[in-house]
């Protein structure tokens, strides 16, 4: 895996061009010495349980408990692991995303909660789709897949979201299909969201609805950011 150094958006944008755009997705992180494992793969459970029959209960009652909340009906065990992992709910998929732009986003929005962090954005290539059809249990691999969830909620559209799912949630992403680690300039993530304000990508963005909208327009006053004339 290379790494690239990057003080600059400016800098993202030509660093990406010899990526696939096809096959290469990214991460960004708040701090480049977190593991890329999924969420699930870092949770305690009952000793009593293995790993998986614990994951899988917590699964099953997710969805039993979710079906009042929902306006539409999940078609597979995928819809639904995608919006346990969209609501928060831990599970086996990691986060990733097609779009650079969104990645570098999540990599600075946080730095002033995490000042000594370093900030990066790693770069997976040529991981194998998954097709759902022919894999119809998730939790049933034997590789870690890339898989193109259906866009269940506006915010997987807006992110461009991707994930990756792990047959092991303790393991993280092959050391082979990570290609590149992006490393941003620590101290420059200020310069950096700004940009990315000016780029179109922000809370309002990247969260469409009200929460995201409110929390956009406090980082723009708390930032004192001159606002676009439709962000005000």
């Amino acid at each position: 895996m290379k790494t690239i150094r990057l003080n600059k958006l400016s800098e993202l944008v030509d660093a990406v061009q010899e990526f696939d755009a096809r096959s290469s997705v990214f991460r960004g992180i708040c701090d480049d010495r977190h593991t890329l494992i999924p969420s699930v793969g870092w949770m305690p459970y009952d000793p009593g349980l293995s790993r998986e029959k614990h994951e899988r209960e917590l699964f099953l009652k997710f969805r039993k408990r979710a079906i009042p909340y929902l306006d539409f009906q999940p078609a597979d065990l995928w819809d639904w692991l995608t919006i346990a992992q969209h609501h928060g709910l831990p599970t086996r998929l990691l986060d990733w995303t097609y779009n650079p732009l969104v990645a570098a986003y999540f990599a600075v929005k946080d730095w002033k909660a995490h000042p000594d962090c370093r900030p990066a954005i790693f770069v997976s290539a040529d991981l194998k789709l998954i097709d759902p059809q022919k894999h119809p249990d998730p939790f049933k691999l034997d590789r870690t897949y890339r898989f193109n969830p259906k866009h269940v909620t506006p915010r997987l559209a807006a992110q461009a979201g991707v994930f990756t799912i792990h047959p092991d949630p303790t393991q993280p992403v092959p050391a082979d299909a990570l290609v590149a680690k992006l490393e941003i300039e620590q101290g420059n993530q200020s310069e950096w969201r700004r940009a990315l304000y000016r780029c179109g990508f922000h809370e309002e963005s990247m969260f469409p609805g009200l929460d995201g909208l409110a929390r956009h327009m406090r980082w723009l006053r708390m930032a004192r950011v001159p606002a676009a004339p439709t962000a005000i």
